[in-house]
């Protein structure tokens, strides 16, 4: 599902903005008017990229439940940036004056967006709950069975050699060696087997290491940064907020496939599900 998902939102989004601009009268400029332009209240078609906000939206909140391998305040944090834009286009540009709660959530949104892999890497997969326990469970076992079977042993080889002692003396010194014998491995068992019980946990993908993320935080806030400035000066507006929204599109997409990449390398049981 995580696939379909933030594969769909950069798809909605480019195609959103591209369908709607190409709908204005006199034509529109991309590189000047923002994408909030194409859904406000005033434009033409204006459910064109209302319908692409509220999907892109949702194709975020989708994609952070199926991201299971990403920790979970990055995939809160995705989660939130995709509630926030589905707000901006609930919350449009007016024909006319402010549009406070439309500036609130498009900022939101932005940020959430721009920082959420800064929440989300990992510095190593966490082992199975049972693969965890199992060394100290079958340790704790497989002692007490080597300590019971010792005994037993023992006990089998002294009750042997007294019951042949009056058979002979032959049967006497096998039932001994018998007892040792079964001593010595039972112990053995016990010691060995949590030497190979416990587990490391799994590699974490490259893609949700904190350098990675690191960079893809770095980058996506610098294009917002980018937008604001544009902002502020009003050069190239619409150019630097497609660049930065389309970045923070992209981003979940190429998590998901790199996750999916390695699983594929990765063996079956320590696959990320």
């Amino acid at each position: 599902m995580a696939v379909w998902s933030s594969a769909a939102a950069p798809v909605l989004l480019i195609g959103g903005w591209t369908l709607a601009a190409g709908r204005q009268p006199g034509g529109f400029d991309s590189t000047v008017g923002t994408i909030s332009a194409l859904a406000a209240e005033n434009a033409t078609d204006r459910w064109l990229m209302t319908a692409a906000l509220i999907g892109v939206g949702l194709c975020h909140v989708v994609t952070a439940f199926g991201l299971s391998p990403a920790a979970l305040p990055g995939r809160i944090v995705l989660a939130l940036g995709g509630v926030a834009t589905a707000l901006v286009a609930a919350f449009p540009l007016p024909a006319a004056g402010d549009a406070p709660a439309h500036a609130i959530t498009a900022t939101l949104a932005f940020l959430t967006l721009a920082v959420w892999p800064a929440f989300a890497w990992r510095r190593r997969s966490a082992s199975p709950l049972f693969a965890r326990r199992r060394g100290s469970f079958w340790s704790a076992f497989a002692l007490r069975r080597g300590s019971a079977s010792s005994a037993f042993a023992l006990r089998r080889g002294s009750a042997s050699s007294v019951f042949a002692l009056r058979r002979g003396s032959a049967s006497s010194a096998f039932a001994l060696r018998r007892g040792s014998a079964s001593s010595v491995f039972a112990l053995r068992r016990g010691s060995v087997w949590p030497a190979f019980a416990w587990r490391r946990g799994s590699a974490v993908p490259w893609v949700l290491r904190p350098p990675v993320s690191a960079a893809a935080t770095l980058v996506l806030g610098g294009l917002l940064g980018w937008f604001a400035l544009a902002l502020a000066t009003g050069d190239r507006v619409g150019l630097a907020e497609r660049l930065a929204a389309g970045a923070q599109a992209c981003w979940p997409l190429i998590v998901v496939c790199a996750l999916r990449l390695s699983a594929r390398r990765a063996p079956a049981s320590d696959s990320l599900s």
